[in-house]
């Protein structure tokens, strides 16, 4: 419930859905961050320990869900398993965000003039992974950019194989989501 109740129970509901079908629901290499609200953790503690396996990518997940009473197994995130594009020039500075809600006018102005300071008369190119939850503050981004004459470019509603190609080709990338981060980190892209 990071992101919003609204979506936590989303996707729990696609959970109950499998169950009162009868189906069998594996939950596969999932992170699971504390919860905010004492709904959101009661009813994913309850849907979760009729799941019939469970898989995460990390330690923390695995602890909180066992803090929870659920037990699970610890894997590696999936996109090790993709394969980076080979870009042979590296160029270009990307800069993903994500609608958070620590994420503030201040934050953005001042990550601004970073890049101003440090990547100047430089095209910046903003990446949207998840149009519903990126787009807005990648678009409010980009506006604070153009008020300080950076030129930017937005990408939006890529494939998944497109942002692979376009994040391993950057010579840098600032990014707030893990797999940003993973894929740029795999195509040897300074993060």
């Amino acid at each position: 419930d990071i992101t919003s109740l609204k979506s936590l129970i989303y996707y729990l509901g696609v959970i109950l859905s499998a169950l009162l079908f009868g189906k069998k629901v594996y939950i596969f290499a999932q992170g699971f961050t504390p919860f905010r609200t004492d709904l959101g953790k009661f009813l994913t503690k309850h849907l979760l320990k009729r799941c019939h396996k469970i898989t995460v990518r990390d330690i923390k997940s695995q602890e909180l869900l066992k803090a929870m009473g659920i037990d699970s197994e610890l894997v590696s995130d999936p996109v090790f398993g993709i394969e980076t594009f080979v870009v042979q020039k590296k160029e270009g500075i990307g800069v993903q965000l994500r609608n958070y809600h620590t994420l503030s006018d201040d934050f953005l102005n001042n990550l601004a003039d970073a890049i101003s300071k440090n990547f100047p008369n430089q095209k910046i190119k903003l990446f949207s992974l998840q149009d519903s939850i990126d787009l807005a503050i990648i678009n409010k981004f980009a506006q604070i950019l153009q008020e300080k004459n950076i030129e930017t470019l937005i990408y939006k509603n890529l494939t998944i194989e497109k942002t692979i190609e376009e994040i391993s080709s950057l010579e840098y990338l600032i990014g707030m989501r893990f797999h940003a981060n993973l894929i740029a980190t795999k195509a040897k892209v300074k993060v």
